[in-house]
């Protein structure tokens, strides 16, 4: 399953996605959809996640 919304994160079920990643990913999601089609690299994204955690 692929976020409906960026396209970017990827979930191995419904449930994965509502009870654990979806948490984490709900700050990253709008700012990966206001990038796209440039989407950083793994490394930046992991970066952000550091600094802004």
């Amino acid at each position: 399953l692929r976020c409906s919304q960026c396209k970017m994160a990827r979930y191995c079920s419904a449930t994965c996605q509502v009870l654990q990643a979806w948490p984490g990913h709900k700050r990253e999601c709008p700012c990966l959809k206001s990038v796209l089609p440039r989407v950083p690299t793994d490394s930046v994204r992991l970066a952000a996640r550091l600094i802004f955690a």
